[in-house]
């Protein structure tokens, strides 16, 4: 299980890999650690990884995957993975592309399970079907599904009363 994460925003990095580099540098000492054990590669979706013309967004033009796993050969990255925002579809190809990714997070909880937009369960079954470590975001949509109405409560704690309301 990785305990402490570092993150790296796709998109605050448009044309400008470079500052990659300084952030990943700099970053032990803004968190105060050797080395976190995870490095997430944040926001990955359609526009970032193939563009809005499917000729190769950011991710690609930038060539930041290759950047992020030179780091990690380098030492500066322990384990790699990214945060995931589109469709199953795309996350399968994705993996299939760059097996080296070690985890993948994705939004999760009961309303975007069988969501057509989230894809939570798609998404979740692709990154088992690959081997990849899950984590969890989202997992009480930003404590919107802790405090549900009275009703909605009632129904929930009459089926299993061992258990709070966001489980």
């Amino acid at each position: 299980m990785l305990s402490s994460f570092s993150g790296l925003a796709v998109w605050s990095r448009v044309g400008r890999a470079y500052r990659w580099e300084r952030t990943v540098s700099c970053r032990k000492h803004k968190i105060r650690t050797r080395l976190p054990q995870g490095t997430l590669l944040h926001n990955f979706q359609t526009r970032w990884y193939d563009g809005y013309d499917g000729n190769g967004g950011v991710i690609q033009s930038e060539h930041l995957i290759e950047h992020a796993f030179k780091w990690k050969a380098e030492g500066k990255i322990k384990h790699l993975g990214f945060s995931f925002h589109s469709s199953a579809k795309l996350l399968d190809r994705i993996l299939t592309e760059h097996p080296e990714f070690e985890f993948v997070q994705i939004a999760a909880n009961y309303v975007d399970w069988n969501s057509q937009l989230v894809q939570a369960e798609p998404c979740y079954e692709v990154i088992r079907k690959h081997g990849k470590q899950v984590v969890i975001m989202e997992p009480v949509k930003g404590g919107g599904l802790a405090k549900v109405p009275e009703a909605v409560e009632k129904v929930l704690m009459e089926k299993n009363p061992q258990r709070s309301v966001a489980s």
